[in-house]
């Protein structure tokens, strides 16, 4: 075999490795809300700000544009509309919670990420509205 095949089907390999890991832990996410929306509903201020979604990887970290190229590689993986609008609504949860910890931080990037969620909220509530789970 040549250098130049071993070295694409390493490449190959770890993509593949990599795309594994995105969809095991999307289904982590995913049970771990399960088990979040099962909890009573009674929930002070600080409680409601932490059921938002967490914001994970913010744009102050370096790895910000990665998290974001698996996102979108997420949402265009996610079928069925039902599916497409509930994860449309996590992603902009997400983006309300990336600004808000911007904002806590005096970075004039959360005005930017709060029009993504208002964006991303909106697309949401046409996915919904087309799959009839308004």
């Amino acid at each position: 075999m040549s250098l130049a095949y071993k070295s694409i089907k390493a490449v190959f390999v770890a993509l593949l490795a990599l795309l594994a890991l995105f969809f095991l832990w999307t289904e982590v996410a995913a049970a771990q809300e399960t088990e979040t929306a099962a909890q009573p509903a009674e929930e002070t201020v600080a409680e409601e700000n932490a059921a938002i979604a967490p914001a994970g990887v913010t744009p102050q970290n370096p790895l910000y544009q990665v998290d974001r190229f698996f996102e979108r590689t997420g949402l265009f993986f996610t079928f069925g509309k039902e599916a497409r609008a509930r994860r449309l609504t996590a992603l902009a949860e997400e983006r309300l919670s990336e600004a808000r910890v911007l904002a806590e931080d005096d970075d004039d990037r959360a005005e930017e990420l709060v029009e993504e969620y208002e964006t991303t909220f909106e697309d949401a509530t046409i996915a919904a509205e087309i799959s009839g789970d308004e």
